[in-house]
């Protein structure tokens, strides 16, 4: 009885060990990051993104108001998921820490969210997971080389631009 408890202890730990080695080298656990604002020109709003029905936004049954959209400064902090509204004759500039640093500048009367900001594991290095999604205006990203991993994209209604480090302009303008 003695020796079966102890084979079914043995037993267990194996399973707990083998299916560590499995389960959690290609886990992903993350954290949030935050943009920091470098410099504002002219007439720059922000809108906090969290607790939005988005979907409910795009279906017209709830609505926007420019009461809504808060000025900006220098020096404020963003998150996940906020968004960046510039008028005319105006801009914004924007630093992304990571592990690889980023900044964006964007142009007069454009609109921007900043989709996904996050830090994670993944295979047990660390990763940044940033995407910008530009909805009209123009954008100008100056990044690092990426690390690992991570990624880093503009989206906009008609594209996807992913990029490992360098220096790139979007633009989305109505014809």
């Amino acid at each position: 009885m003695k020796l079966n408890r102890v084979s079914l202890g043995i037993s267990l730990l194996m399973v707990m060990l083998v299916g560590g080695l499995f389960f959690t080298d290609g886990s992903y656990a993350e954290t949030p990051r935050v943009v920091t604002i470098e410099e504002v020109t002219g007439e720059v709003y922000y809108l906090k993104g969290e607790n939005r029905d988005w979907a409910a936004l795009q279906r017209g049954e709830e609505r926007l108001y420019e009461s809504d959209w808060i000025p900006l400064k220098a020096g404020m902090k963003l998150a996940e998921s906020d968004w960046i509204r510039t008028r005319k004759h105006s801009k914004a500039r924007i630093f992304i820490r990571g592990l690889s640093d980023a900044r964006a500048t964007l142009g007069e009367n454009a609109d921007m969210q900043i989709s996904v900001l996050l830090r994670g594991v993944w295979k047990k290095e660390p990763v940044d997971d940033t995407e910008l999604a530009l909805g009209i205006g123009s954008v100008l990203v100056e990044a690092e080389k990426l690390e690992g991993e991570s990624r880093f994209e503009v989206r906009n209604p008609n594209s996807i631009v992913g990029i490992r480090g360098t220096i790139f302009e979007v633009k989305v303008r109505y014809l």
